[in-house]
């Protein structure tokens, strides 16, 4: 297949995974290079635009995903994937991190499009994330959506099912990068907030909502038009700094990075409408409060809460046992997810992480790409490959 450029018509695939919208494109429909790969999936989107009004996004940073695809070199694989984060502010792609949402999405098209025809269990993928080098498990079911189905979405899709324990320490080598269950990190006004990071795919930094003055049951419309942003944006500089990964917070402030995230927990609310949970969790991401919650930040909470001293056991209190299975029910702005954590021994990695979600092909067809690229155009992360 001819690599296409500005101006020619892409075939791709529009898939809702979980809560998440975004486009699927085979690797060898996108430029080999780099920096004219990002230039097309912008202008795909429509990044840059209002509203993102000249392309496929929704103007929203779970409408603007992209996953790159192809037949995987690794025999422990079916399919390759790489994740794009499309910018809702400016044309800019970030390859840094993965999602989960859009990983099931990747295993219900990989089923729909002979990945697997030749398994003995066609309705078992395994897609090696590209931006981690990690193997994710993932089953497509026959069975009705059942439990699986997010009450918030008007509709279900097919049954996936994720385990993520493969992804714990993806983004730094450990679920726990700087080494300690619970740190303080300071503000610019002197503040120490107790925060537990935790890599499982992407890098969350997990704080308690009441000490950034919030309940941790607010909308996230309530949350942005707080005084608590500019906190969370400072967590997120002052988390990447206790990395390592840059010297001073006012580096990672203007950051073209995606990660880290930083997370608000609290106790649950106490007769709300997410109904019987375990703990609230508002997630902040691409200067947003998400409208939901990430896949990754689903499992990211789920190997928290198997780690004792974190943030996140402190407050849901699930009480684990290894080798015993229980669910944490998570309550967020899009209603309540959960996911089955399987602790291992004390110290070590979460045995099994594995989470519901339905997946739903929405359109395929061409995507036209004009012939006037996006100028102020910048990329971070891995190449495709």
């Amino acid at each position: 297949m001819a690599k296409p450029t500005a101006g020619q018509d892409i075939r791709c695939v529009v898939m809702r995974g979980g809560t998440s919208r975004g486009l699927i494109v085979e690797r060898d429909a996108l430029p080999a290079d780099d920096d004219r790969r990002n230039v097309v999936v912008a202008q795909m989107f429509g990044a840059g635009s209002a509203g993102q009004i000249d392309g496929l996004g929704g103007g929203l940073p779970n409408t603007s995903k992209v996953a790159v695809v192809g037949p995987s070199a690794d025999h422990a694989a079916d399919v390759d994937y790489l994740f794009g984060q499309v910018s809702v502010q400016n044309a800019s792609v970030d390859f840094s991190g993965t999602c989960g949402n859009m990983a099931s999405a990747v295993g219900l098209y990989a089923v729909e499009e002979g990945y697997t025809s030749g398994h003995a269990d066609p309705g078992h993928v395994r897609i090696r994330d590209v931006g981690t080098g990690q193997i994710l498990a993932c089953d497509i079911l026959a069975e009705p959506a059942g439990e699986f189905a997010n009450g918030a979405l008007p509709g279900t899709g097919t049954a996936v099912a994720l385990d993520l324990a493969g992804m714990q320490g993806a983004t730094t080598g450990s679920v726990l990068p700087t080494g300690k269950a619970t740190q303080d990190l300071p503000l610019p006004d002197g503040r120490l907030i107790p925060a537990s990071v935790i890599d499982v795919g992407n890098v969350m930094s997990f704080v308690p909502a009441a000490a950034l003055g919030l309940t941790g049951h607010e909308t996230p419309e309530e949350i942005e038009g707080s005084a608590a942003m500019k906190d969370l944006a400072d967590l997120r500089a002052a988390t990447a700094v206790a990395l390592g990964w840059c010297a001073t917070p006012e580096e990672w402030l203007t950051s073209a990075s995606r990660l880290p995230f930083v997370a608000a927990v609290a106790p649950p609310e106490p007769g709300g409408a997410g109904g019987e949970t375990d703990i609230a969790v508002r997630m902040y991401a691409v200067g947003r409060i998400h409208r939901s919650i990430a896949v990754t930040a689903v499992a990211s909470t789920g190997a928290a809460a198997a780690i004792d001293g974190t943030t996140v056991a402190q407050t849901a209190k699930l009480d684990l046992e290894p080798g015993h299975e229980r669910l944490l029910r998570i309550a967020h702005p899009g209603g309540t997810a959960v996911i089955s954590v399987v602790a291992a021994e004390p110290g070590h990695p979460a045995a099994a992480l594995r989470y519901p979600r339905t997946a739903r092909r929405l359109m395929a067809g061409s995507l036209f790409v004009p012939a006037d690229p996006v100028r102020q155009l910048t990329g971070t992360g891995p190449p495709a490959r």
